[in-house]
This record gives structure tokens, sequence and C-alpha cells, in this order.
């Protein structure tokens, strides 16, 4: 009997941990490519013209109408974000994953030239907007026994800008680097 109901409990803790856990923000609604404003498809043909559109993954985030797609089959993972009511182009996150052989390899010498040279990385996002300037890459590292951090480098010269506590924010138009 102890046996049987500790299955049951056990179950029941699981199938409670794995409903909690989720990449999806609330806030982030699918949509269907019919359902993508007119001005969004036209300014996303416009930045990415060898993109087939059809095999883009469309979500809202907020104000923003986001474009998932890659460039390349096994390449980096873009998201591009429009705003929904101007179908403005407002950034692109470039996401290389943990290689680093997918950045600029002047990128790559800054990187060990860091106090954080022999940490791992998590990730390697590029974040690019209208105005060049604010461009930044982005990277999150971890050591055993330190925070995670979240490096961010101009895109220009590659100079690590700032160092701070990884928070695991969402990164948006909106958010200032």
């Amino acid at each position: 009997m102890k046996l049987k109901l500790l299955t049951i409990l056990f179950a029941a803790a699981s199938l409670t941990a794995f409903t909690s856990c989720s990449d999806d923000d609330d806030d982030d609604v699918k949509v269907p490519a019919s359902g993508v404003p007119t001005e969004v498809v036209q300014s996303f043909k416009a930045k990415y013209p060898s993109i087939d559109v059809s095999k883009v993954k469309w979500e809202t985030k907020g104000n923003y109408t986001v474009a998932e797609f890659s460039e390349a089959a096994n390449q980096e993972e873009l998201e591009a974000w429009f705003t929904t009511k101007t179908g403005e182009w407002a950034m692109t996150e470039t996401d290389f994953g943990e290689d680093l052989f997918l950045v600029p390899a002047e990128l790559n010498a800054k990187y060990y030239q860091t106090e954080y040279s022999s940490w791992n990385i998590d990730d390697m996002k590029l974040y690019s907007y209208p105005d060049s300037t604010k461009d930044r890459y982005v990277f999150e590292v971890n050591k055993t026994g330190q925070q995670d951090m979240e490096l961010y480098f101009t895109a220009d010269t590659y100079d690590l800008v700032k160092a701070i506590v990884d928070t695991d924010r969402v990164i948006t138009p909106d958010t200032a680097l």
C-alpha cells in the first residue's frame, strides 16, 4: 500500500514539475502566416529577400511581430522584430549558440582577452538595430562557483563595454543595452 501511495505521489509531483516548465513566454502568441500584417511581410521581404516567407514562424510579442527563421540549414537562428502597426524593422537577434567559430575572429580574440576567458560560453547572440551604433554581441558565460554573467561587446570594434549578472531577461527592441 505504501509503495502504491509513493508511486502516485511521485507521478503527481512529476506531472506538476513538467507542466510548470516552459520556454514559451505567456505574452508570445503564435500567428499563422495569413494573420501577419501586410506591412510586416513587405518589410521582412525587403530586409531578407533570400528567405522563403512560407518557412518563417511568426509570433507577436507585445507591440511587435517576430519572424523566426534561419538563413541556411544548420546555421544560426534569427528573430527579426517588426512593429506590428507600421511594419518597421526594429531589431534582429542572431543566435550563434556556443560556437565561437560562427562569430568574427576579432571578437573571438577580444573575448579571450577578458577576465572571463576561462569561463564556459552558454550562448552568444548579436542584436542588430536600424541604428548600427547600438548593435551588440552578448555572451552568456558561467563558471562553477560564480554567478552567470552577460558580456556586452560592440559590434564594430568588439570592445567589451559591460559585464553584468545574467538575469535571464528577454531582450527586445525596447531594452537598453
